[in-house]
Protein backbone atom coordinates (compact mmCIF):
# COMPACT_ATOMS: atom_id res chain seq x y z
CA UNK A 1 0.00 0.00 0.00
CA UNK A 2 2.91 2.54 0.78
CA UNK A 3 4.37 1.76 -2.47
CA UNK A 4 1.27 2.86 -4.31
CA UNK A 5 0.67 5.78 -2.49
CA UNK A 6 4.22 6.90 -3.36
CA UNK A 7 3.16 6.01 -7.18
CA UNK A 8 0.29 8.22 -6.71
CA UNK A 9 2.09 11.05 -5.20
CA UNK A 10 4.65 11.13 -8.06
CA UNK A 11 2.26 10.60 -10.53
CA UNK A 12 0.66 13.60 -9.26
CA UNK A 13 3.50 15.60 -8.96
CA UNK A 14 4.41 15.36 -12.13
CA UNK A 15 0.68 16.68 -13.64
CA UNK A 16 0.70 19.46 -11.50
CA UNK A 17 4.01 20.33 -12.21
CA UNK A 18 3.12 19.55 -16.19
CA UNK A 19 0.02 22.05 -15.96
CA UNK A 20 2.27 24.32 -14.01
CA UNK A 21 4.71 24.72 -16.92
CA UNK A 22 1.94 24.71 -19.54
CA UNK A 23 -0.03 27.64 -17.76
CA UNK A 24 3.75 29.70 -17.88
CA UNK A 25 4.14 28.76 -21.14
CA UNK A 26 0.59 29.93 -22.36
CA UNK A 27 1.23 33.16 -19.68
CA UNK A 28 4.79 34.18 -20.31
CA UNK A 29 5.71 32.68 -23.58
CA UNK A 30 6.09 34.44 -26.98
CA UNK A 31 3.67 35.46 -28.88
CA UNK A 32 4.00 32.78 -31.57
CA UNK A 33 3.68 29.75 -29.02
CA UNK A 34 0.97 28.01 -30.82
CA UNK A 35 -2.26 27.26 -28.31
CA UNK A 36 -4.09 24.03 -27.81
CA UNK A 37 -7.66 24.32 -27.60
CA UNK A 38 -8.70 21.80 -25.26
CA UNK A 39 -11.95 22.17 -24.72
CA UNK A 40 -13.14 20.98 -28.05
CA UNK A 41 -12.69 17.37 -29.46
CA UNK A 42 -10.31 18.09 -31.76
CA UNK A 43 -7.78 19.59 -29.29
CA UNK A 44 -8.56 16.95 -26.79
CA UNK A 45 -7.81 14.05 -29.22
CA UNK A 46 -5.03 15.83 -30.86
CA UNK A 47 -3.10 15.83 -27.55
CA UNK A 48 -4.17 12.29 -26.46
CA UNK A 49 -2.66 11.35 -29.77
CA UNK A 50 0.74 13.41 -29.36
CA UNK A 51 1.04 12.24 -25.69
CA UNK A 52 0.94 8.53 -27.08
CA UNK A 53 3.07 8.71 -30.22
CA UNK A 54 5.97 10.39 -27.73
CA UNK A 55 5.79 7.84 -25.75
CA UNK A 56 6.04 4.90 -28.55
CA UNK A 57 9.17 7.20 -29.98
CA UNK A 58 10.83 7.22 -26.59
CA UNK A 59 10.59 3.71 -25.91
CA UNK A 60 11.58 3.02 -29.42
CA UNK A 61 14.46 5.18 -28.91
CA UNK A 62 15.74 2.82 -26.25
CA UNK A 63 15.01 -0.44 -27.73
CA UNK A 64 16.43 0.71 -30.91
CA UNK A 65 20.13 1.46 -28.62
CA UNK A 66 19.32 -1.73 -27.15
CA UNK A 67 19.28 -3.78 -30.52
CA UNK A 68 22.61 -1.73 -31.62
CA UNK A 69 24.36 -2.40 -28.51
CA UNK A 70 23.59 -5.83 -28.61
CA UNK A 71 21.29 -5.86 -25.35
CA UNK A 72 18.20 -9.32 -25.41
CA UNK A 73 14.89 -7.30 -24.98
CA UNK A 74 13.36 -9.67 -22.33
CA UNK A 75 9.75 -7.28 -22.32
CA UNK A 76 8.19 -3.65 -23.16
CA UNK A 77 4.91 -1.86 -21.98
CA UNK A 78 3.51 0.53 -24.22
CA UNK A 79 0.30 1.53 -22.51
CA UNK A 80 -2.54 -0.92 -21.68
CA UNK A 81 0.10 -3.39 -23.70
CA UNK A 82 2.65 -5.57 -22.47
CA UNK A 83 4.90 -8.30 -23.76
CA UNK A 84 7.25 -10.25 -21.99
CA UNK A 85 9.43 -13.29 -23.11
CA UNK A 86 9.39 -16.48 -21.25
CA UNK A 87 10.62 -19.65 -22.76
CA UNK A 88 11.33 -17.85 -25.72
CA UNK A 89 8.09 -17.43 -26.53
CA UNK A 90 6.24 -14.01 -26.30
CA UNK A 91 3.27 -13.46 -24.17
CA UNK A 92 1.53 -10.46 -24.75
CA UNK A 93 -1.18 -9.38 -21.89
CA UNK A 94 -3.15 -5.76 -21.51
CA UNK A 95 -3.84 -3.81 -18.54
CA UNK A 96 -4.88 -0.49 -17.77
CA UNK A 97 -2.53 0.60 -15.08
CA UNK A 98 -0.94 2.69 -16.11
CA UNK A 99 -1.92 3.65 -19.33
CA UNK A 100 0.34 6.45 -20.49
CA UNK A 101 3.86 4.50 -19.81
CA UNK A 102 5.70 2.61 -21.68
CA UNK A 103 8.85 0.84 -20.78
CA UNK A 104 11.41 -1.40 -22.58
CA UNK A 105 13.15 -4.08 -20.13
CA UNK A 106 16.85 -5.60 -21.59
CA UNK A 107 20.05 -6.47 -20.49
CA UNK A 108 23.70 -6.78 -22.37
CA UNK A 109 24.66 -10.40 -23.81
CA UNK A 110 27.98 -9.51 -22.46
CA UNK A 111 29.50 -7.03 -19.96
CA UNK A 112 32.38 -5.72 -21.86
CA UNK A 113 32.07 -1.93 -21.76
CA UNK A 114 28.97 -2.31 -19.70
CA UNK A 115 28.58 1.16 -18.25
CA UNK A 116 29.35 2.88 -21.62
CA UNK A 117 26.75 0.60 -23.35
CA UNK A 118 24.42 0.79 -20.24
CA UNK A 119 24.45 4.91 -20.78
CA UNK A 120 24.05 4.89 -24.34
CA UNK A 121 20.91 2.61 -24.52
CA UNK A 122 18.97 4.56 -21.05
CA UNK A 123 20.14 8.14 -23.18
CA UNK A 124 18.45 6.93 -26.00
CA UNK A 125 15.25 7.85 -25.14
CA UNK A 126 15.66 11.06 -23.80
CA UNK A 127 17.70 11.96 -26.93
CA UNK A 128 14.51 10.54 -29.21
CA UNK A 129 12.11 12.94 -26.61
CA UNK A 130 14.56 15.70 -27.92
CA UNK A 131 14.36 15.36 -31.27
CA UNK A 132 11.11 14.20 -32.01
CA UNK A 133 10.43 17.73 -30.07
CA UNK A 134 13.11 19.66 -32.47
CA UNK A 135 11.39 18.28 -35.50
CA UNK A 136 7.60 18.59 -34.30
CA UNK A 137 9.06 22.45 -33.31
CA UNK A 138 10.36 23.23 -36.84
CA UNK A 139 6.44 22.28 -38.37
CA UNK A 140 4.74 24.14 -35.86
CA UNK A 141 6.63 27.08 -36.34
CA UNK A 142 7.68 27.17 -39.83
CA UNK A 143 3.74 27.70 -40.73
CA UNK A 144 3.85 24.39 -42.90
CA UNK A 145 1.24 22.78 -40.99
CA UNK A 146 -1.75 22.65 -42.37
CA UNK A 147 -5.23 24.16 -39.88
CA UNK A 148 -7.46 21.42 -37.88
CA UNK A 149 -6.68 18.22 -36.27
CA UNK A 150 -3.33 17.91 -38.22
CA UNK A 151 -2.12 21.07 -37.28
CA UNK A 152 -3.22 20.94 -33.51
CA UNK A 153 -1.38 17.55 -33.57
CA UNK A 154 1.63 18.32 -34.34
CA UNK A 155 2.01 21.52 -31.97
CA UNK A 156 0.81 19.08 -28.98
CA UNK A 157 3.44 16.57 -30.15
CA UNK A 158 5.84 19.56 -29.99
CA UNK A 159 4.69 20.80 -26.27
CA UNK A 160 4.68 17.12 -25.13
CA UNK A 161 7.84 16.17 -26.18
CA UNK A 162 9.89 19.17 -25.00
CA UNK A 163 7.99 19.29 -21.78
CA UNK A 164 8.57 15.18 -21.29
CA UNK A 165 12.28 16.35 -22.10
CA UNK A 166 12.21 18.68 -19.59
CA UNK A 167 10.72 16.69 -16.90
CA UNK A 168 13.33 13.45 -17.74
CA UNK A 169 15.76 15.28 -16.67
CA UNK A 170 14.27 15.52 -13.05
CA UNK A 171 16.22 12.52 -11.34
CA UNK A 172 13.45 11.11 -9.52
CA UNK A 173 12.89 9.87 -5.92
CA UNK A 174 15.84 7.03 -4.94
CA UNK A 175 13.41 5.07 -2.79
CA UNK A 176 10.52 4.61 -5.74
CA UNK A 177 10.11 1.38 -7.62
CA UNK A 178 11.54 2.08 -10.83
CA UNK A 179 14.42 4.30 -11.26
CA UNK A 180 14.01 7.05 -14.43
CA UNK A 181 16.27 7.64 -16.88
CA UNK A 182 17.81 10.63 -15.09
CA UNK A 183 18.14 8.37 -12.22
CA UNK A 184 19.81 5.92 -14.31
CA UNK A 185 22.03 8.16 -15.85
CA UNK A 186 23.30 9.73 -12.24
CA UNK A 187 24.28 6.29 -11.06
CA UNK A 188 25.94 5.28 -13.64
CA UNK A 189 28.04 8.29 -13.93
CA UNK A 190 28.94 8.52 -10.43
CA UNK A 191 30.13 4.47 -10.45
CA UNK A 192 27.76 4.46 -7.53
CA UNK A 193 26.93 1.45 -5.35
CA UNK A 194 23.27 1.46 -6.79
CA UNK A 195 25.29 1.12 -10.76
CA UNK A 196 27.07 -2.28 -8.82
CA UNK A 197 23.96 -3.83 -7.97
CA UNK A 198 22.37 -3.04 -11.92
CA UNK A 199 25.18 -5.36 -12.97
CA UNK A 200 25.25 -7.87 -10.59
CA UNK A 201 21.31 -8.39 -11.50
CA UNK A 202 22.66 -8.30 -15.29
CA UNK A 203 25.07 -10.56 -14.64
CA UNK A 204 22.99 -13.24 -12.48
CA UNK A 205 19.64 -12.86 -15.28
CA UNK A 206 22.60 -13.67 -18.00
CA UNK A 207 23.24 -17.01 -16.13
CA UNK A 208 19.88 -17.74 -15.75
CA UNK A 209 19.00 -17.26 -19.42
CA UNK A 210 21.93 -18.93 -20.68
CA UNK A 211 20.47 -21.95 -18.73
CA UNK A 212 23.39 -22.57 -16.50
CA UNK A 213 22.86 -25.31 -13.98
CA UNK A 214 22.99 -22.81 -10.40
CA UNK A 215 25.86 -25.35 -8.82
CA UNK A 216 28.30 -23.77 -11.61
CA UNK A 217 27.45 -20.08 -10.70
CA UNK A 218 30.33 -18.85 -9.85
CA UNK A 219 30.95 -18.62 -5.88
CA UNK A 220 32.36 -15.31 -5.82
CA UNK A 221 29.10 -13.85 -7.58
CA UNK A 222 26.75 -15.64 -5.03
CA UNK A 223 29.06 -14.16 -2.29
CA UNK A 224 28.14 -11.01 -3.53
CA UNK A 225 24.74 -11.07 -3.95
CA UNK A 226 24.20 -12.58 -0.45
CA UNK A 227 25.85 -9.36 1.16
CA UNK A 228 24.40 -6.53 -1.82
CA UNK A 229 22.23 -4.01 -0.41
CA UNK A 230 19.48 -2.53 -2.16
CA UNK A 231 15.08 -2.28 -2.71
CA UNK A 232 12.97 -5.42 -1.73
CA UNK A 233 12.55 -6.02 -5.07
CA UNK A 234 16.04 -6.28 -5.45
CA UNK A 235 16.60 -8.25 -2.67
CA UNK A 236 14.28 -10.86 -3.57
CA UNK A 237 15.76 -10.98 -7.17
CA UNK A 238 18.93 -11.69 -5.51
CA UNK A 239 17.80 -14.34 -3.31
CA UNK A 240 16.65 -16.60 -6.62
CA UNK A 241 19.82 -17.60 -7.59
CA UNK A 242 21.61 -18.23 -4.17
CA UNK A 243 18.74 -20.39 -3.18
CA UNK A 244 18.98 -22.44 -6.12
CA UNK A 245 22.90 -22.13 -6.05
CA UNK A 246 22.80 -23.52 -2.51
CA UNK A 247 20.20 -26.39 -3.37
CA UNK A 248 22.22 -27.96 -6.24
CA UNK A 249 25.21 -27.83 -4.23
CA UNK A 250 23.95 -29.18 -0.88
CA UNK A 251 24.29 -26.55 0.74
CA UNK A 252 20.84 -26.31 3.39
CA UNK A 253 21.96 -24.09 5.76
CA UNK A 254 22.70 -21.50 3.13
CA UNK A 255 19.42 -22.10 1.27
CA UNK A 256 17.28 -22.23 4.45
CA UNK A 257 19.21 -18.45 5.61
CA UNK A 258 18.53 -17.21 2.25
CA UNK A 259 15.06 -18.23 1.53
CA UNK A 260 14.51 -16.60 5.55
CA UNK A 261 15.80 -13.64 4.16
CA UNK A 262 13.90 -13.14 1.10
CA UNK A 263 10.49 -13.83 3.03
CA UNK A 264 11.59 -10.92 5.35
CA UNK A 265 12.09 -8.82 2.52
CA UNK A 266 8.80 -9.83 0.61
CA UNK A 267 6.71 -7.67 2.70
CA UNK A 268 8.29 -4.60 1.36
CA UNK A 269 7.93 -5.75 -2.05
CA UNK A 270 6.02 -3.64 -4.69
CA UNK A 271 6.47 -6.34 -7.27
CA UNK A 272 3.82 -8.94 -7.24
CA UNK A 273 5.62 -11.72 -9.37
CA UNK A 274 8.37 -11.13 -7.59
CA UNK A 275 6.77 -11.24 -3.84
CA UNK A 276 4.64 -14.54 -5.83
CA UNK A 277 7.37 -16.42 -6.71
CA UNK A 278 9.20 -15.52 -3.36
CA UNK A 279 6.43 -17.21 -1.23
CA UNK A 280 5.95 -20.20 -3.51
CA UNK A 281 9.50 -20.93 -3.26
CA UNK A 282 9.80 -20.24 0.56
CA UNK A 283 6.96 -22.75 0.84
CA UNK A 284 8.52 -25.27 -1.74
CA UNK A 285 11.91 -25.23 0.44
CA UNK A 286 9.55 -25.43 3.60
CA UNK A 287 8.96 -29.01 2.05
CA UNK A 288 12.01 -30.11 0.68
CA UNK A 289 14.32 -28.84 3.40
CA UNK A 290 12.84 -27.67 6.65
CA UNK A 291 9.99 -30.38 6.02
CA UNK A 292 7.40 -28.02 7.73
CA UNK A 293 4.57 -29.09 5.80
CA UNK A 294 2.26 -26.63 7.92
CA UNK A 295 4.45 -24.30 7.37
CA UNK A 296 4.41 -24.73 3.36
CA UNK A 297 0.46 -25.46 3.72
CA UNK A 298 0.00 -21.53 5.13
CA UNK A 299 2.56 -19.95 2.61
CA UNK A 300 0.73 -22.20 -0.42
CA UNK A 301 -2.52 -20.27 0.30
CA UNK A 302 -0.96 -17.43 -0.80
CA UNK A 303 0.38 -18.05 -3.99
CA UNK A 304 -1.30 -17.77 -7.20
CA UNK A 305 0.19 -20.82 -8.93
CA UNK A 306 -1.35 -19.12 -12.58
CA UNK A 307 1.70 -16.75 -12.14
CA UNK A 308 4.89 -18.88 -11.80
CA UNK A 309 7.03 -19.51 -15.07
CA UNK A 310 7.96 -21.27 -16.98
CA UNK A 311 5.53 -24.21 -17.03
CA UNK A 312 8.26 -26.81 -15.41
CA UNK A 313 8.99 -25.03 -12.54
CA UNK A 314 5.04 -24.13 -11.76
CA UNK A 315 3.66 -27.76 -12.19
CA UNK A 316 7.42 -28.38 -9.29
CA UNK A 317 5.91 -25.75 -7.12
CA UNK A 318 2.45 -27.27 -7.01
CA UNK A 319 4.01 -31.16 -6.68
CA UNK A 320 5.39 -29.33 -3.69
CA UNK A 321 1.77 -27.72 -2.65
CA UNK A 322 -0.03 -31.46 -3.20
CA UNK A 323 3.01 -33.23 -1.19
CA UNK A 324 2.22 -30.65 2.28
CA UNK A 325 -1.33 -31.60 1.26
CA UNK A 326 -0.72 -35.46 1.52
CA UNK A 327 -2.41 -35.49 -2.05
CA UNK A 328 0.81 -37.95 -3.00
CA UNK A 329 -0.97 -39.03 -6.64
CA UNK A 330 -1.98 -35.07 -7.73
CA UNK A 331 1.88 -34.57 -6.51
CA UNK A 332 3.31 -37.77 -8.78
CA UNK A 333 1.20 -36.29 -11.56
CA UNK A 334 2.28 -32.62 -11.04
CA UNK A 335 6.25 -34.29 -10.82
CA UNK A 336 5.58 -35.55 -14.63
CA UNK A 337 3.68 -32.90 -15.82
CA UNK A 338 7.05 -31.16 -14.95
CA UNK A 339 9.61 -33.64 -16.85
CA UNK A 340 7.43 -33.03 -19.61
CA UNK A 341 7.20 -29.60 -19.88
CA UNK A 342 10.87 -28.32 -20.15
CA UNK A 343 11.46 -26.50 -23.03
CA UNK A 344 15.43 -26.79 -23.97
CA UNK A 345 17.87 -29.77 -22.87
CA UNK A 346 19.62 -26.74 -21.00
CA UNK A 347 22.45 -27.91 -18.05
CA UNK A 348 19.43 -25.64 -15.78
CA UNK A 349 17.32 -28.44 -16.25
CA UNK A 350 19.23 -31.33 -14.84
CA UNK A 351 18.97 -29.13 -11.48
CA UNK A 352 15.34 -29.69 -11.86
CA UNK A 353 15.37 -33.18 -12.41
CA UNK A 354 17.09 -33.08 -9.35
CA UNK A 355 14.26 -31.09 -7.41
CA UNK A 356 11.89 -33.68 -9.13
CA UNK A 357 13.29 -36.51 -8.30
CA UNK A 358 13.68 -35.68 -4.14
CA UNK A 359 9.97 -34.65 -4.44
CA UNK A 360 9.31 -37.60 -5.87
CA UNK A 361 11.70 -40.06 -3.59
CA UNK A 362 9.26 -38.21 -0.65
CA UNK A 363 6.00 -38.65 -2.23
CA UNK A 364 6.64 -42.62 -2.66
CA UNK A 365 8.00 -42.05 1.37
CA UNK A 366 4.70 -40.96 2.34
CA UNK A 367 2.64 -43.59 0.27
CA UNK A 368 4.39 -46.62 1.65
CA UNK A 369 3.08 -46.20 4.88
CA UNK A 370 -0.11 -45.96 3.48
CA UNK A 371 0.05 -48.80 1.02
CA UNK A 372 1.26 -51.14 4.01
CA UNK A 373 -1.34 -50.39 6.16
CA UNK A 374 -4.32 -51.10 3.50
CA UNK A 375 -2.50 -54.35 2.89
CA UNK A 376 -2.49 -55.34 6.93
CA UNK A 377 -6.22 -54.08 6.94
CA UNK A 378 -6.71 -56.50 3.79
CA UNK A 379 -5.05 -59.60 5.56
Amino acid sequence: MKVREKQRQSTLLLLVLGVAIGAAAETFGPGWFPAIDITKAAGITSLLAALAVSILLHEAGHFIAALCMDFQVLGWRLGPVRAARTDERWKIRFSWRGLFGGSVSAIPRDNQFWRLRMLTVVAAGPIATLMTGIAAANFALGNSVPAGWLGDFVNALMQCNLLLFVLGLIPNNPNAQARNDARLILLLCRRTAEAQQILLYHIATQLQLEGIRPRDYPAELMEQLSAAKGSADAMLFYAQPVVNWALDSGDMAVADWCDRKAMDMSYGCGNALLRNFAVARSAFVDVLVRKDLMRAREKFTQVDFAKIAPAAVSHRVQAAYWLANGNVPECLAEVCRARHAFPRNLPYYEFERMLLSRLHEKALAVKAPELCGRARSAA
